[in-house]
C-alpha cells in the first residue's frame, strides 16, 4: 500500500481475466482480483480466472479488446484515437460496470450450440458462442486459448509459457480486516472523484492535483492505495481507465493522450522492466506516454459528483463490503479519526470545510443577467455577429460554427454573449488559443467581462494548473489534461501556430467539450477543410466581414517580376517597389512591412535595402531607414516594439511578424509571393491584414510580388474581395469604399 508520501507509481500492470457466477460470465482487466471481487460479487459473480500473465495496461486491454470481438458482441475499438467515442461496456440501471464486458448467459443456451463464422481470411470469429453448463471449463480453455493466441500474434507471450501457463482461481474474500484494506472510505473515494472530474491525468498529476487542493484548503488528503481506488471508481463505472499508449497491432500503437500514431517509439523500460515498452514522442514534452503508463479520466458531463449518492454509493452497501466501508478510517482535519460512516455521516464529516472546487460549484448557481461588462460598445457588425451566435448556440442542429472574419474585425468579444448564456445557464466554458501570450492578454479582458465568476488561466508556467473553474483561459496544450468538461469551447486563432495543423491539439480541443457541448472556431484564415464543411452545411458560419473604422480591408495588388535580380549578394530591387517605397515613406508618411519567406533573405534582402536607401530617392533622409528579423533574432522583440513606436519606417521580417502586431500607418509588401511552400493562402491574408487596422489611416496598400501568379495569392485576393463584399451587402462600410491605388 502505498502513502501519500510515496512516488507516484507510473507503471500498471495487470492480467486479463474471466468472472464466473452461476449462469454468467465475465470478462475484465485487474491488477488486484479482490478489488473486482468486492463489487463483482453483488452481481452473482463468484470466482476471478487468469486468463493471461501479468501484463503491462496496454497490452491487456489490446487482448480484452480483441476477445470482446470475438465475443459476438459489436467490434468497435474500446479505446480509439478520440476518446469521444468510448462507452461503458454494460449497463445496468443507472449503475455501470466498466471494466469488462459480458458474456452470454449459459442458462440462456438451450441448444448447447456453438455458433461460428469464418472472416475473409478464414479465421474463426465467433458471432455468439455459448458453453453447456455442464463442461464450463469448456468455455475457460476457449478463452483462455485465444488470449494467448492474440498474446502469441503480438509476440507479447513470454517464452516460458508458450506451451503452458498458470490459470490462477481467486474466489471472494471473507475476511472483514481483508476487506477494510481493500475498500477505502466513502469521503476519499469522493475527494478523489471530485478533483478528477472533467480531466484525463497521469497518476503523479492526480497527486499533485490533490496537493495543491490540500495545501489550499487545508482538506483531507486520500489516506488509502491511489491505484486501489481508481480500480474500485472504474469497477463501478465512475472512472475511465485508459493506457496512454495501446496496441493497434504487431509493432503499430496509438497514443491515446494526443491521439496519434506516427510517432511511436520504442525502447527498453525501467518502469516495467521491459526490453520492448512504446512510448509516444508526439506529446513527450508533456509528459512520458507509455504502454505500461495508465491515464484515469472521469467525465464532467455524467454528473457522478451531483448523483454521487445514487450512482456510486450503493455499489458499496452491499453485505460484503458495507462492513469494510463502515470501518474505514478517514483524516479529516490535522489529526486522524477513526469514524464509523455511512452515506449520510459522511458528508458530515466534511461540514464546515470546502469541497475542492466548492466555490466553483457556488459560482455556477450565480445568474448574472448583465453578463457581459464590455469597456467599448460593439460595431453593428460585430452585434450581429454576437446574435447570430447566439442563435446558432439555441436552434442550430451542429454543434460547431466558424466565426470569419476579416483581420482587425475584431472577433473575441463577439463570443461574450454566447460565453455569458452558458454561464448564466451553469454551464463551463473554455476558451483556447495557441499562444501564452494571448492568454495573458484575455485574463483581464475576460475577468472584467464576467465578475464574479471563477477563472483560472492555464499555461506552460502557471502555477494553478488543476484549479476548478466555471471558465478557463488555456493554451491548447494545457487543453491536452480535460475531458469532456466543458458546455462551450471557444478556440481562437485556430489558424495559428502551434494549433494549425498539429493532430495533437485537434484532438485535445475535441476531447475536452462534453459529448453534447459546442465549439465555436474563431479565424480570419479559414482552411480549405473548413470552407468546404460550411459548404455541406456541416458547420455553421458567421461572418464579421467589417472593420471597426468602417473601411474595406485592403485588397492585395499583384506585382510579376520576370526574375530577382542580384548583385553578388545584393538584391536589384526594381525602380517601381523602390519609387513605391519612398512615396510612402515622404508622401503617407507611413510604414512598409516587407515580408520574405526565409532567415537568409530576411538578411539578404535588410542589408540589400540599407544599401539602397543611401542612394537616390533616399538620400535625404537622415538616420535608419531599415531592419530586419527572423525567429533567431535576439533582439526581435526590441525591433518589433521600435517599429510599433515608429521608430523606423522598413520592417523587413519573415513571418514572424504577421500577427500580433498593428502600426497606425502601415503598407505591406510581400516579396518572393511566388514560394507557395512558405506563403499559403492564410500566410498571405494574414500579412495583407497589417495594413489599414487604424482608424487615423483605415486604409493601406498590399503589394504581393512575386515572378508567377500562384494559386494561393489569387485565393487569398479572392478571400479578401469576398468579405468586402459581404460588408458592403450588410451596410457596414461607412467610410470611403475607394481602395487606395498603389503610388506609381
Amino acid at each position: 500500500m502505498r502513502g501519500k508520501g510515496e512516488n507516484a507509481v507510473v507503471c500498471l500492470k495487470g492480467f486479463v481475466y474471466l468472472a464466473r457466477g452461476k449462469g454468467k460470465s465475465w470478462l475484465g482487466f485487474t491488477h488486484d482480483p479482490g478489488l473486482d471481487l468486492t463489487i463483482l460479487q453483488r452481481e452473482g459473480y463468484e470466482t476471478v480466472v487468469s486468463l493471461t500473465p501479468t501484463l503491462p495496461i496496454g497490452v491487456a486491454l489490446y487482448v480484452l479488446q480483441e476477445l470482446r470481438g470475438l465475443s459476438g458482441l459489436q467490434k468497435r475499438s474500446l479505446f480509439n484515437q478520440s476518446l469521444l467515442q468510448a462507452e461503458r461496456l454494460w449497463k445496468k440501471t443507472l449503475q455501470t460496470l466498466s471494466w469488462g464486458l459480458p458474456l452470454v448467459d449459459l442458462e440462456d443456451d438451450s441448444t448447447g450450440s456453438s455458433k461460428t463464422a469464418n472472416d475473409n481470411n478464414g479465421n474463426g470469429k465467433i458471432s455468439s458462442r455459448r458453453f453447456e453448463s455442464k463442461n464450463i471449463d469448456e468455455e475457460l480453455t476457449y478463452w483462455s486459448h485465444q488470449a494467448a493466441q492474440i498474446l502469441q500474434s503480438m509476440q507479447e507471450l513470454p517464452d516460458s509459457f508458450r506451451q503452458r501457463y498458470a490459470l490462477h482461481i481467486y474466489g471472494p474474500v471473507r475476511s472483514k480486516t481483508v476487506e477494510s484494506e481493500l475498500v477505502t472510505g466513502l469521503v476519499d473515494l469522493r475527494v478523489l472523484a471530485e478533483t478528477l472530474e472533467g480531466r484525463i491525468l497521469y497518476m503523479g498529476e492526480i497527486e499533485k492535483a490533490l496537493t495543491e487542493r490540500w495545501r489550499r484548503e487545508r482538506l483531507s488528503y486520500p489516506t488509502g492505495n491511489l491505484e486501489d481506488m481508481m480500480h474500485l471508481l472504474a469497477l463501478v463505472g465512475a472512472v475511465e481507465v485508459f493506457p496512454s499508449l495501446i496496441m493497434e497491432g504487431k509493432d503499430k500503437g496509438r497514443c491515446l493522450r494526443c491521439g496519434q500514431n506516427k510517432q511511436i517509439a520504442v525502447s527498453s523500460c525501467v518502469r516495467c522492466g521491459r526490453e520492448k515498452c512504446y512510448y509516444c514522442d508526439g506529446c513527450l514534452s508533456m509528459g512520458e506516454s507509455r504502454l505500461c503508463r495508465p491515464l484515469y479520466a472521469l467525465a464532467g458531463d455524467e454528473g457522478w459528483i451531483e448523483q454521487w449518492q445514487e450512482k456510486v454509493e450503493p455499489w458499496f452497501k452491499s453485505s460484503a463490503t458495507s462492513s469494510a466501508i463502515s470501518s474505514a478510517t478517514f483524516s479529516t482535519t490535522s489529526s486522524t479519526t477513526s469514524t464509523a460512516t455511512s452515506s449520510s455521516s459522511a458528508s458530515s464529516i466534511l461540514e464546515g470545510k470546502e469541497w475542492h472546487g466548492q466555490e466553483f460549484r457556488e459560482s455556477r448557481k450565480k445568474n448574472h443577467r448583465s453578463w457581459p461588462l464590455l469597456s467599448f460598445p460593439l460595431t453593428e457588425a460585430q452585434e450581429e455577429a454576437s446574435d447570430d451566435l447566439l442563435k446558432w448556440l439555441d436552434g442550430e442542429k451542429n454543434k460547431e460554427a466558424l466565426v470569419w472574419a476579416a483581420c482587425g474585425a475584431g472577433k473575441t468579444e463577439v463570443s461574450f454573449a454566447a460565453i455569458a448564456q452558458l454561464l448564466e445557464a451553469g454551464g463551463r466554458v473554455l476558451f483556447a488559443v495557441p499562444r501564452r501570450d494571448v492568454v495573458l492578454e484575455l485574463e483581464p479582458r475576460i475577468q472584467k467581462a464576467f465578475p464574479g465568476v471563477s477563472v483560472v488561466t492555464l499555461y506552460g508556467s502557471s502555477p494553478r494548473k488543476y484549479d476548478q473553474a466555471q471558465l478557463v483561459i488555456a493554451t491548447t496544450h494545457q487543453v491536452i489534461r480535460f475531458y469532456r468538461a466543458f458546455d462551450l469551447v471557444v478556440l481562437d486563432e485556430v489558424d495559428a501556430f502551434p494549433y494549425q495543423g498539429s493532430e495533437m491539439l485537434y484532438h485535445a480541443v475535441m476531447r475536452s467539450k462534453k459529448k453534447e457541448g459546442s465549439i465555436v472556431f474563431m479565424t480570419a484564415t479559414p482552411d480549405h477543410v473548413m470552407k468546404k464543411k460550411v459548404k455541406e452545411k456541416k458547420l455553421s458560419l458567421v461572418t464579421i466581414p467589417a472593420r471597426h473604422h468602417g473601411y474595406p480591408v485592403p485588397e492585395p495588388q499583384m506585382i510579376l517580376e520576370k526574375e530577382w535580380r542580384w548583385n553578388r549578394e545584393q538584391l536589384i530591387f526594381p525602380d517601381k517597389l523602390l519609387n513605391f517605397l519612398h512615396r510612402t515613406v515622404e508622401g503617407d508618411l507611413s510604414q512598409v512591412f516587407i515580408f520574405v519567406p526565409s532567415i537568409f533573405l530576411a538578411q539578404r534582402v535588410g542589408e540589400s535595402l540599407k544599401e539602397a536607401t543611401k542612394g537616390p530617392p533616399f538620400n535625404d533622409f537622415k538616420g535608419s531607414w531599415v531592419e530586419y528579423s527572423h525567429s533567431r533574432d535576439p533582439q526581435r522583440e526590441a525591433k518589433r516594439q521600435a517599429f510599433s513606436q515608429q521608430l523606423f519606417p522598413f520592417f523587413v521580417t519573415t513571418s514572424i511578424m504577421e500577427r500580433g502586431i498593428t502600426v497606425p500607418r502601415a503598407n505591406v509588401v510581400v516579396l518572393f509571393a511566388e514560394n507557395e511552400r512558405i506563403y499559403d493562402e492564410r500566410t498571405l491574408i494574414q500579412m495583407a491584414g497589417r495594413a489599414g487596422r487604424s482608424t487615423e489611416r483605415p486604409y493601406g496598400d498590399v503589394w504581393f510580388v512575386g515572378t508567377r501568379l500562384t494559386a494561393s495569392m489569387k485565393e487569398a485576393e479572392r478571400s479578401i474581395v469576398w468579405l468586402n463584399e459581404e460588408a458592403r451587402k450588410k451596410g457596414y462600410l461607412h467610410g470611403s469604399t475607394e481602395r487606395i491605388r498603389p503610388l506609381a
